[in-house]
This record gives C-alpha cells, structure tokens and sequence, in this order.
C-alpha cells in the first residue's frame, strides 16, 4: 500500500526522487528558489507543467513545477493538483520511489485543513486510477509549521510516519460526498472566518489550539494569511479574504498595528468582528465599546470563544453545527 505521511521540515532539502512545486505567472510556491534557479525565466502556465533534473543535487533529484491560476486557487484545485502531478510522474518518471510535496494553500488564505483533505482526495484518486509511477513507495508531505504538523498528522492515524489508516478511502469518499452536499467549501459554500493576527510564532498556538480548533467544531472553515502569501498583493488579498467572510476574528494580544488595520476595514464594511486577546496584553486603542473576549490560557479560550461564536451565529440565523 502506498505510504502517505506528513512531517515537520524544509522540503527543499529533502532527500527524495522529486519535489512537487507550483508557479503562478512567474511566482514561485515553497522550494521557489530551487525550482527558479533550474527553470530560469521560463514560465510555466496554468494546466502546464515542467520536470527538470536536479544535478548535483544532495536532497531531490528532480523538481515537478505545475503551472496554476494563483488569482483563483479553489479547495477542487488542490485536489486536481496532487492528481495530476502524480499522474504526470507516472509518465515520465516511473521509477520514483518518494514524491514530497506541502501543503498547498495553507499560506494562502484557505483553511488548511480542508486543504490537506483535497490534497489525500487526490493521492487517493491517483492511485485508484492508477495514475500513479509503477515504482512509488511513499508521497511525504513536508511542512515547516510544526504546530500545523501536529494536527493535521491526526488526519493520517495519528503519528507523523503512520501510514494511510485501512479506512483512507472511506474517509475522502466520505469527505466528497459532503462536499457535494454542502457545495463547493469556499465563501460560496461553507461558512467562512477569518483571522486576523500578528505573524508571531508565539501566538500560534492561539490559532491552531484554540481558534482554528473552535471554527471546525462549529462547522466552518478557518482562514489567515501568512506572513509570505501574495507577496506585493497582500493587502488587496486580505481586502478581499474579508469581504468574502462571515465574520473576522480579531487577536490584539500583542497590540499589533497591522491587525486593528484589519479590523477598522471589516467595520468599515459592516463585517462582525470578535475581538480577543490574552489577559497580560492590554490593549493599545480604546476599545471599550466593543467586546473583547479576554483570555488567560489556550484551553480557557476555546471554551468562552466557543461561546461568544455559537450565540453571534445563532443570532444571525446561521446554522450552528453541534
């Protein structure tokens, strides 16, 4: 049986027969400089792609780039591309053992959960159809976030080297059907919040244990930006991550600038907005008029954030999940 498995590291320096990329009108996904520095100017468009050796190379001994349309990455896209990288490999490199790819999307304003999903969605469609080299062992998927690692590896048994659980296939057929059944998971579909917060690794767990863990639990997707995403158009991009939003989620713990920016736009439109912040950060503007969830570890915010979320969906007339 083929090994899927997810694992804390820098994919570019992984040993392994090839390293899947993608490239978006001259724009590079993660391992960007290896893949840029073989490729040169070409570019590579959307439904394209290009394989190229790495010689001399310690770690991949080839590189996959796969031409997308950045603009308009949706949840099907992800699982189209682990689809079709994998069947393009099973063409023209059968002999690959060990494929590392990432998680798509994650840093780009979609919930990475759901992104990892799609992803298995599509190494499991691979290779029920075949589509797969005649010699792959194992597909890595090799992220740099640790605490992201951890989560989603309880996707895949529970342990970073587990490999796909017997019920794999049951689980993304299931996953599609309800897909199917509650549309297309974007802000067209399921409920959509966004978080607006510091790039501060001391705050992720605020994120990944309590948020993120919150907005699954009620039954819709959790969104962010990364400190890297849509470089020179993030703040067009984080314009339009919360128009397309139910409502924001705001962290001030930490009082960052970028942050009350964030939330002065969403008030600006008439989004909700959930403040939050840990109980030894004082805020920096005076926000009296606003509730503020106050919190003085991680396990105490998901209970009263869990709250404060269920009554302004339930207010609202959305459907809250149990």
């Amino acid at each position: 049986m083929l090994r899927v498995t997810i694992e804390e590291g820098d994919a570019p320096t992984q040993e392994c027969d090839v390293i899947v990329t993608w490239q978006s009108m001259g724009v590079y996904g993660w391992g960007g400089g290896l893949a840029k520095g073989h490729a040169g100017e070409r570019r590579v468009r959307p439904g394209d792609h290009l394989l190229l050796p790495l010689a001399g190379s310690s770690g991949p001994r080839h590189v996959l780039i796969m031409g997308i349309d950045l603009a308009d990455l949706g949840y099907k896209d992800l699982r189209d591309l682990a689809l079709r990288a994998l069947d393009v490999l099973s063409r023209e490199l059968r002999r690959a053992r060990t494929v590392v790819m990432t998680v798509y999307g994650a840093g780009l304003g979609l919930d990475d959960t759901v992104c990892f999903r799609m992803l298995l969605q599509g190494v499991a469609a691979a290779e029920t159809d075949g589509a797969i080299p005649r010699s792959l062992q194992a597909v890595r998927f090799v992220d740099g976030d640790a605490a992201r690692v951890r989560r989603l590896s309880l996707l895949l048994g529970g342990t970073l080297e587990s490999a796909v659980p017997s019920g794999y296939r049951q689980h993304v057929e299931q996953l599609a059907q309800e897909l199917a059944e509650k549309g297309q998971p974007t802000a067209h579909g399921l409920l959509v919040v966004f978080v607006a917060m510091p790039f501060d690794e001391e705050l992720d767990d605020h994120y990944t244990l309590g948020i993120a863990t919150v907005v699954h639990e009620l039954g819709c997707l959790c969104t962010r930006m990364d400190e890297q995403a849509y470089a020179g158009h993030v703040v067009e991009e984080i314009k339009r991550r919360i128009g397309e939003s139910r409502l924001v989620i705001a962290d001030i713990t930490g009082n960052n600038p970028n942050v009350y920016l964030e939330i002065g736009y969403a008030w600006g439109i008439g989004k909700p907005v959930v403040l939050i912040r840990r109980r030894t950060s004082d805020p920096a503007f005076d926000v009296a008029g606003h509730k503020c969830v106050v919190f003085p570890n991680v396990s105490a915010l998901r209970g009263l954030l869990k709250r404060e979320l269920s009554a302004l969906l339930k207010q609202s007339g959305d459907e809250v999940q149990p």
